[in-house]
């Protein structure tokens, strides 16, 4: 079958399964599977898929009919100005977290620690935005941490990657000028685990006991220590945990505390800074 044909096809089975944006995911399954990027894929659309490609196709669109995540499909995932490789060993980035990028962005910084980096994508963005900044992340899960590494490489950004948990790989004395992080938030049994595809993606980043509140509690108590005078802490947390989290702020003596929302609207990243 030719692939504007299959490109006909693809969008109409996506569409038929309730998929959001069947054009657009068609186009890019299409460019996954033959290669042809851009115009490319309208340029050589009467080109035939050669077999190997149909079953790769198949299994594709299989796949993101049973609500698998596209990002999985494709391999990657772009965000900010960078693209960044993505797989089961990492959550996918989201637009939301831009929101801690650019409220971090808002002030300069020499020194930057990104707790539960994931794919990179915070701390790469920082320090493409800031090459002269130290930037160090720290990842659990050492699958996870290789593919940041990866995502440091591919995009030629130098970051210090460490591999523990949260603020235990930092030497005795070490402070920052700023601390981000994404770190996991989603109450157990929470409902949406089993939708919009996340239960496909790492469960270890998204769970943080009862109230989603186990991680961020031990983030914001112990991030002093690590801050310099007059640094600051930014935080991504669920659109319902905007004032618990102020609250850990304030217990922790931090000062101009405030929550930013996100593009829906929702409270989604807090900060506030050590003095």
């Amino acid at each position: 079958m030719k692939i504007k044909d299959t490109l006909a096809q693809v969008k109409a089975k996506l569409l038929s399964g309730g998929i959001e944006n069947p054009a657009l995911e068609a186009k890019l399954i299409l460019e996954k599977v033959t290669g042809l990027k851009g115009s490319k894929l309208i340029v050589y659309d009467d080109k035939d898929l050669i077999p190997t490609q149909e079953q790769d196709l198949n299994s594709i669109v299989l796949k993101r009919l049973q609500n698998y995540p596209l990002a999985y499909l494709l391999g990657h995932r772009e965000f900010w100005s960078l693209d960044l490789k993505v797989t089961e060993d990492t959550l996918i980035p989201r637009p939301d977290t831009e929101t801690l990028v650019e409220e971090a962005l808002a002030e300069e910084f020499k020194s930057a620690l990104d707790l539960g980096t994931g794919t990179g994508a915070i701390i790469l963005s920082l320090k493409k935005e800031r090459p002269y900044a130290h930037c160090v992340a720290v990842e659990l899960n050492p699958r996870t941490l290789e593919i940041a590494k990866e995502n440091a490489l591919l995009n030629k950004l130098h970051v210090d990657f460490r591999l523990g948990f949260w603020f235990e790989p930092l030497e005795k004395g070490e402070i920052f000028d700023l601390i981000v992080s994404n770190p996991p938030y989603i109450e157990e049994n929470d409902p949406h685990l089993r939708q919009n595809g996340l239960n496909f993606e790492p469960q270890g980043a998204l769970v943080s006991g009862p109230q989603g509140l186990d991680d961020l509690k031990i983030i914001i108590a112990n991030a002093p220590k690590f801050l310099k005078k007059g640094g600051r802490l930014l935080v991504e947390h669920g659109f319902n945990q905007g004032a618990a989290v102020r609250e850990l702020f304030f217990k922790a003596s931090f000062s101009e505390v405030k929550t930013i929302c996100d593009l829906g609207g929702n409270e989604r990243v807090t900060c506030g800074r050590y003095l």
